[in-house]
C-alpha cells in the first residue's frame, strides 16, 4: 500500500488538486451513477474518471485563475489517454509469450477452488493435471468414501434407535429398514437402497443416453424418486431429523461432485498440445447452455452455480466466452511457421507479429486477466495529466 502512495504523482497547485480529486472520485461515481453502468457496461468506471477529471480540473484551474477550459483539458485529456494507454498495455502484456498458458492456469487454479467449494472431497486439484487426474479415477472414489462415511455414521445412529414403526402400522418394515415403493415395495436398509441408487444413478447420468432408459424406465426420474424415498425412510426410522441431517448434505455433495467429474472428464474440457492447458472456453459455452445450467442449479443450488460462472466468466455476462489465439501461445510457434514458409510472403508481417506476441489475437470474457486495477489505473491517469501540465505553457 505504501508503494502505491510513493508512487502517486503529488498535485503542486489548486489545477493538479482538482485533477486528482475528480479522477479518483470519477471511477466510482461511473459505476454509481443510475443507469450508467447499464449504458456504458465495463466503460463506466473509465468514463467517470474522465468527466471527474475534467470538472475536477477546470474547477482548480479556475481557483488559480487559469485560461477558461485549460482545467478540462489537462484533466480530461489526461485521463483519456490515461483509459487508452492502460489497456493498451494490459493487452500487450496478456500477449506476451506463455502468457496464454498461465491464464489457462489461473482459470484452472479459480475452478479448483470452486470444486472444492462444491464438493470438498475433490478438494486439492489446483492445474490442469490435477483436475483432468481427479477425473480420472480417484475424484469418484474420494465421493464414494466421503459418502460412505455419511452412511457408516446414520447406520451407527440407527443402532441407539428404539425402533418407531409397528407391524399394525401402514408401511411396517424390520427394525432398521425402509420400505422402497420404486423397487418393488422391499424393505431396505439404508446402505442396500444407497447401493440401489448408486447402480442407477450409473445408468442415469451415463455419457451414453441409450443407457438412460432401462426396461422401458426414465432412469433419471427414477433416481429421483428413489432419492425423496430414501429422505421419507429416514424420516421414519429417526423422528428426530438426525439421520436426515447426515444423509442430506452427503447426497447434495456426492451429486455435485459427479456433475463436477462429468463436466471435467468431458472431451475437450482440455487442451493437448505442448502442454495440457484448462480449456475455459469449453466450459463458458457448457455454462451458458440452458439445459446445462438447469442441471446444474440442480446440484450446486443457485448461489453455487452462479458463483462458479461468475468466476469462469470474470464477472462477465452469461454467454460471454472467450476467443483464443491459435497454438500453444508460445514464441516458437509463430516462428516455425515463418521457417516453414505457411501463409507465403503475405503472412509474413503478421508472423512477425506474433513471434513476440503470439497471444495477441485473443479476447477474454468479462475483465480480462492482467487488467490494471483502478488504483492504478487512475495513477497513471494523473500521472499522464501532470505531465501534460509540465509540457503546456501557463
Amino acid at each position: 500500500m505504501a508503494g502505491k502512495v510513493a508512487s502517486a504523482p503529488v498535485p503542486s497547485s489548486f489545477l493538479e488538486s482538482g485533477q486528482l480529486i475528480g479522477t479518483a472520485l470519477g471511477g466510482p461515481a461511473g459505476r454509481a451513477v443510475p443507469g450508467a453502468a447499464r449504458i456504458l457496461g465495463r466503460a463506466a468506471p473509465a468514463v467517470g474518471r474522465v468527466i471527474g477529471g475534467a470538472i475536477g480540473g477546470e474547477t482548480g484551474g479556475r481557483l488559480e485563475g487559469a485560461p477558461p477550459g485549460r482545467g478540462a483539458l489537462l484533466g480530461g485529456g489526461g485521463a483519456a489517454t490515461g483509459e487508452v494507454l492502460g489497456p493498451v498495455l494490459s493487452k500487450v502484456f496478456r500477449s506476451l509469450p506463455g502468457m496464454k498458458a498461465r491464464i489457462a492456469g489461473h482459470d484452472a487454479a479459480k475452478f479448483g477452488m470452486e470444486m472444492e467449494r462444491l464438493a470438498p472431497p475433490l478438494g486439492g486439484a489446483r492445474t490442469a493435471e490435477g483436475i483432468r487426474a481427479m477425473a480420472a479415477g480417484p475424484g469418484r472414489e474420494a465421493l464414494g468414501q466421503a459418502k460412505e462415511q455419511a452412511v457408516q455414521q446414520i447406520e451407527a445412529r440407527l443402532g441407539q434407535l428404539q425402533p418407531v414403526l409397528y407391524p399394525w402400522q401402514p408401511g411396517y418394515a424390520a427394525p432398521g429398514h425402509m420400505i422402497m415403493p420404486s423397487l418393488g415395495n422391499r424393505a431396505m436398509t439404508l446402505r442396500e437402497a444407497n447401493d440401489a441408487l448408486s447402480e442407477i444413478g450409473a445408468r442415469a447420468f451415463s455419457k451414453n443416453p441409450l443407457d438412460r432408459t432401462f426396461q422401458g424406465v426414465d432412469q433419471r426420474r427414477l433416481y429421483g424418486r428413489i432419492e425423496k424415498e430414501i429422505e421419507q425412510g429416514l424420516r421414519g426410522l429417526d423422528p428426530t431429523g438426525g439421520a436426515l441431517q447426515l444423509w442430506q448434505p452427503a447426497q447434495q455433495t456426492y451429486k455435485a461432485g459427479l456433475a463436477l467429474m462429468r463436466e471435467t472428464g468431458r472431451k475437450g474440457a482440455f487442451r493437448t498440445g505442448a502442454d495440457l492447458q484448462f480449456n475455459t472456453p469449453a466450459f463458458q459455452r457448457r455454462l451458458a447452455d440452458p439445459r446445462v445450467e438447469a442441471d446444474l442449479r440442480k446440484r450446486f443450488g443457485d448461489v453455487g452455480f452462479e458463483r462458479l460462472r461468475d468466476r469462469m466468466l470474470r464477472g462477465g455476462a452469461p454467454g460471454e466466452v472467450d476467443v483464443l489465439a491459435p497454438g500453444s501461445g508460445r514464441m516458437s510457434q509463430a516462428a516455425g511457421e515463418i521457417l516453414r514458409g505457411k501463409g507465403g510472403a503475405p503472412q509474413i508481417p503478421a508472423l512477425l507479429l506474433r513471434t513476440p506476441l503470439p497471444n495477441l489475437g485473443s479476447t477474454y470474457a468479462g475483465r480480462p486477466p492482467y487488467t490494471l486495477p483502478p488504483a492504478l489505473q487512475t495513477i497513471l491517469d494523473l500521472a499522464l495529466q501532470k505531465a501534460g501540465a509540465a509540457g503546456l505553457p501557463r
